[in-house]
């Protein structure tokens, strides 16, 4: 993930507030909101990174942000069989963080995950990292080189950055059910839950989560993001984790 870009105080405010007073207007030629007639649940897919912000990097130049994009869509294929899904991009363009959040939002999404790869200086590194929002928390961890994380003042915008307390148990609860159902058939064996502030996941209105699949700078790893067999295995873990965590009793 590349390194937070820190927008000026005013700036952030005036794109919190621009993103919540016109996603409406401007997202419906996109997305529909969910029809309320409609039993299916909603899963918001975020692709991590795209257009100018590439994200990570492979030692033979794979993009985490195209990684990203690719397993997305072949997550909504697969989803749609079940439930309605949403993109927060579906090409290779840049998404503000607030804007990914307030897309799922606006569709009324049951849950939000957010999908990335790794990168480390430490070419052998292929821990995969569950993230679910936690305020101040890992500060002191690698969660800091994410794009997203939160660097937000509290007494701004305090309606939209507190939006993730009412879901902070389903957050941690849908962290497990995605590692169990990751760990299924050893699609990943070294899986992480952590909280962090990252900002992509403070103003979902659902339960939300970002996945760090492995590093793409370990060459074994970006080549099996090329495999669509490996590719296939962990749609179908993240799509297990899904469907536990959608079907189980929750209160928030």
């Amino acid at each position: 993930m590349s390194v937070f870009w820190k927008k000026p105080r005013m700036k952030r405010i005036f794109i919190m507030m621009f993103t919540l007073a016109v996603c409406t207007s401007i997202l419906t030629g996109n997305i529909n909101s969910k029809d309320v007639d409609s039993e299916k649940k909603t899963v918001a897919i975020d692709p991590g990174h795209g257009g100018y912000d590439k994200g990570a990097q492979g030692l033979n130049g794979t993009l985490e942000k195209n990684v990203a994009l690719g397993l997305a869509k072949m997550m909504a294929m697969e989803l749609e069989k079940t439930y309605d899904v949403i993109l927060t991009r579906s090409d290779d363009y840049w998404v503000d963080a607030y804007t990914r959040a307030a897309i799922a939002n606006h569709a009324e999404a049951d849950i939000f995950i957010s999908v990335h790869t790794g990168g480390s200086f430490l070419h052998q590194a292929k821990k995969t990292s569950i993230y679910h929002y936690r305020q101040f928390a890992d500060r002191d961890t690698e969660a800091e080189n994410f794009q997203n994380t939160s660097s937000v003042d509290r007494d701004v915008q305090a309606a939209w950055t507190d939006i993730h307390k009412r879901h902070e148990t389903a957050n941690r609860s849908l962290a497990k059910r995605m590692r169990q159902g990751l760990e299924k058939d050893d699609v990943f064996t070294d899986i992480e839950i952590k909280g962090a502030s990252l900002m992509v996941l403070e103003g979902a209105d659902m339960p939300a989560i970002l996945i760090e699949l492995g590093y793409i700078t370990n060459p074994a790893m970006e080549k099996s993001f090329k495999d669509s067999r490996v590719l296939s295995n962990i749609v179908s873990g993240i799509k297990k984790g899904i469907d536990d965590f959608l079907s189980q009793d929750r209160t928030h």
